[in-house]
């Protein structure tokens, strides 16, 4: 493949394993052995080994007398992978130098350059017969607590609200009653489902020595898994909190364009 002679083959395996050590992977032994595998035969210049009755019997762990035709588990498992890289690269590997790909439709992976700056992504047009899903943004954490902390966290939400509503991704949650909030203090994901949303926005806000950070996550509720995150450390004296509260909204958002376009695909 010609995308495997661009890079030294030491090079593909040291970006392989920065991918088999985020949390992602090393919490999936499966994926991480699927991943090894179509990796390590494409470097050795073996694709015509990677099929899908090679996959499993190889990582899967199937029996010889496996039937592709009668078994979806490696495609099913190569989804999970596709979307497992896709996460990746939008927070740990972000800054990478390899990317590696696995094209649908196919198990043999790809091998771009991650300096490639990439155009941005466009939301998909929803069809008609499309659900579109329900986000839900949860009121964010201060720390300390006090008048001011607690003004800008609530203006903060209320921006990332109405940014999110303009890109027309799904219905927008943006308050939550007395009993909701404290719901979602004793458990999360208890009242990301009581709410009836499908993915949740939350967060905390550290202020100290004239420094403000604040971290962001887009929460799957199903599982609680984390989507994609933003942490941003700022010094207050030099920028004044609306021009703080700008790029937050605009950097979380544009990680969230990304994220949703790569969701429909799955």
């Amino acid at each position: 493949m010609e995308t495997v002679k661009l890079f030294l083959e030491e090079d593909i395996n040291t970006q392989l394993q920065r991918i088999l050590d985020s949390p992602g992977f090393r919490n999936s032994p499966t994926l991480s052995r699927f991943l090894t595998f179509v990796v390590s035969e494409t470097a050795l210049e073996k694709q015509q080994q990677i099929k899908e009755y090679s996959i499993a019997v190889n990582v899967l762990n199937r029996p010889t007398d496996f039937k592709p035709q009668d078994d979806a588990v490696v495609r099913i498992h190569a989804g999970r992978l596709r979307r497992a890289l896709s996460e990746y690269y939008l927070i740990q590997g972000i800054n990478d130098p390899i990317i590696i790909q696995i094209p649908k439709g196919g198990y043999i992976p790809e091998f771009h350059s991650g300096t490639v700056t990439t155009p941005e992504v466009k939301l998909p047009i929803l069809t008609e017969n499309q659900i579109k899903p329900v986000f839900a943004i949860f009121p964010f954490r201060t720390m300390p607590k006090s008048p001011d902390m607690e003004e800008f966290a609530s203006f903060l939400g209320e921006q990332l609200g109405a940014e999110l509503s303009r890109l027309h991704v799904g219905p927008v949650i943006g308050y939550c009653s007395k009993e909701m909030t404290e719901k979602i203090k004793k458990n999360i994901l208890e009242g990301g489902r009581a709410s009836g949303a499908d993915y949740v926005i939350t967060g905390n806000l550290q202020y100290y020595d004239q420094t403000i950070k604040v971290m962001l996550i887009l929460l799957t509720v199903t599982t609680g898994e984390v989507m994609t995150g933003e942490i941003f450390e700022m010094q207050v004296a030099s920028q004044d909190f609306f021009k703080i509260q700008d790029e937050i909204v605009g950097n979380m958002i544009a990680r969230m364009r990304k994220c949703y376009a790569l969701l429909l695909l799955w």
